[in-house]
C-alpha cells in the first residue's frame, strides 16, 4: 500500500513497463535519475528490467514495485498534502 499527494499528478496514471525518457525522483536535493539508472544502481537484473511494473505520470515514475520499491519524491505525502491518492497492489493469483 503507498500514498501519494494527488495533487502533484498531472497526467493520467497508468501502470505499465518501462519506456525511453522515464525517470524518478530519488530526493529533493539530487533531482531526478533516468529510470535505466536507477535500476543499475539498484541491481535489477537486466532481464527483469523490461518487466517490471511501474505506475506513471507521463514520463515521470511514480512508483517503482517489488525489487527495488520506491516512490518518486515528487510524489511523496507531507505536511502540505491535501489530497492523498492511495494505491494498493493485490495479488490476483490469492483471489
Amino acid at each position: 500500500m503507498k500514498w501519494f499527494d494527488y495533487d502533484k499528478i498531472e497526467n493520467t496514471i497508468v501502470l505499465r513497463t518501462r519506456n525511453e525518457g522515464d525517470y524518478i525522483e530519488i530526493n529533493d536535493s539530487a533531482g531526478r535519475k533516468k529510470l535505466k539508472d536507477y535500476y543499475i544502481d539498484q541491481k535489477i537484473p537486466r532481464d527483469e528490467r523490461d518487466i517490471k511494473l511501474l505506475v506513471a505520470d507521463g514520463s515521470h515514475i511514480m512508483w517503482v514495485m517489488g525489487q527495488g520499491d520506491r516512490i518518486s519524491e515528487k510524489y511523496k505525502v507531507n505536511d502540505n498534502t491535501t489530497n492523498i491518492l492511495l494505491m494498493k497492489l493485490i495479488n490476483t493469483e490469492e483471489y
